[in-house]
């Protein structure tokens, strides 16, 4: 389960980066920048899904 945990800890931090960058000076209000947005919001979205149902399990 540890190895699970850092692998969700190394995401977060992917996601946080995109976030980041998606308002970044140079995309900030472009498509570009938009859909990195979206994407790292869903990926957020899942990731606090997925680690919800994992406290519930265990």
């Amino acid at each position: 389960m540890l190895e699970f945990e850092e692998d969700l800890i190394l995401i977060r931090g992917m996601v946080d980066s995109l976030s980041i960058l998606s308002t970044s000076e140079e995309v900030n209000g472009t498509a570009f920048g938009s859909a990195l947005f979206g994407i790292a919001e869903t990926i957020d979205y899942h990731l606090k899904k997925l680690e919800n149902s994992l406290r519930v399990e265990c």
